[in-house]
């Protein structure tokens, strides 16, 4: 099966999202078969598609730089400040760390920032 992954903005402010989702090819530079992507700005009211993908599984992290609201969870990745296409464990100097929440494409591929 394969999913389509889009984000909707219900703040009232633009917000910008990244992502951590399954790709095998990463897994030659750590172990971990894990990439990452970000930053898609997303205007209020406007959505992102972000990702196709046929795992199940994936993460995402989200803020508002204006205001500082975050959407978070409890998966510790790295993030870089410009737009980046990566994979998690790299060992790079110039990320930072965010916790990203997971979720299930079953449920919902439509996921809106509030």
């Amino acid at each position: 099966m394969s999913w389509d992954v889009h984000f909707v903005n219900g703040h009232t402010r633009r917000v910008q999202v990244a992502i951590k989702f399954y790709q095998p090819s990463c897994s030659e530079y750590s172990g971990r078969p894990w990439g990452t992507r970000g930053w898609w700005l997303i205007d209020p009211g406007q959505s992102k598609y972000v990702l196709d993908t046929n795992n199940r599984y994936f993460y995402y992290y989200a803020e508002c730089v204006s205001d500082g609201r975050v959407w978070a969870g409890d998966s510790r990745t790295p993030v870089y400040q410009q737009a980046f296409d990566s994979c998690v464990a790299i060992g790079a100097s110039d990320a930072r760390d965010v916790f990203m929440r997971m979720r299930d494409l079953n449920i919902n591929n439509w996921w809106r920032l509030v």
